[in-house]
Parts: structure tokens; C-alpha cells; sequence
């Protein structure tokens, strides 16, 4: 989401002693929202997890990244 993203460029900012930008889970629930997503200050862009994955990341099927 973008204030998880927010946030985590936060917690980055001043501690980085280079450039830095994080990857945006693209998931079925964000498909609409990923075009934004990935224009985010600090995104380097989406990344699909389709092996095995930890919380709600894992997109099993071919419609699943279609979507995203």
C-alpha cells in the first residue's frame, strides 16, 4: 500500500548511507492500484511473488498476474 511504502522510506531516510528504493508487492487485492504504486517516491517497481510466498503475496495462476 502506499503508506506501507511510506513508511518504510521513512524508517530509511537518514540511515542510508546510499540510494535506496523498495519493491511493491503486486498482489490480486492491489491489481487496480500497482500503476500508482509503482510511481511512488521510493518504489523500484512491482514484484510478483508466483512460488511460495509469506502473508497474502502469492499469485498462483496466469489470470492472478494478468490481472496485475
Amino acid at each position: 500500500s502506499e503508506a506501507a511504502l511510506a513508511n518504510k522510506v521513512r524508517r530509511a531516510t537518514g540511515r542510508m548511507h546510499c540510494d535506496f528504493a523498495f519493491w511493491v508487492g503486486g498482489t490480486r487485492d492491489n491489481a487496480r492500484d500497482v500503476g500508482e504504486l509503482e510511481r511512488l517516491p521510493g518504489a523500484a517497481g512491482i514484484k510478483v511473488f508466483m512460488g511460495s510466498s509469506t502473508g497474502d503475496l502469492l499469485v498462483e495462476d496466469d489470470e492472478g498476474v494478468a490481472s496485475i
